[in-house]
């Protein structure tokens, strides 16, 4: 079966092939993309490393959900993907 870490791996190599000729271009796609795998592979930790923080005075005492944080994730490496194919397809690149 394949799992969604795989499915988002995936979005990641087929946009890197895309963006595959502009050096330039392939630096931004692991950047957006890296970080957007980092938020789908490890929600609770990133959930854990901001409950009970204290910002502007006020601590933070309710936890974000899972799928808040990846879905986040998901929309990140999707928008990047969509901008990468999408320009080149109006380009003509």
């Amino acid at each position: 079966m394949l799992s969604l870490r795989s499915l988002a791996l995936a979005v990641v190599l087929v946009t890197l092939v895309g963006a595959w000729p502009r050096f330039g271009l392939m630096w931004a796609v692991l950047l957006v993309d890296g970080v957007g795998l980092v938020l789908i592979c490890f929600p609770d930790t990133i959930d854990d490393l901001t409950f009970g923080t204290f910002t502007r005075g006020a601590q933070i005492d309710s936890h974000t959900p899972p799928w808040m944080i990846a879905g986040f994730g998901w929309i990140l490496m999707f928008v990047m993907a969509g901008a990468l194919f999408w320009s080149k397809h109006t380009l003509g690149r």
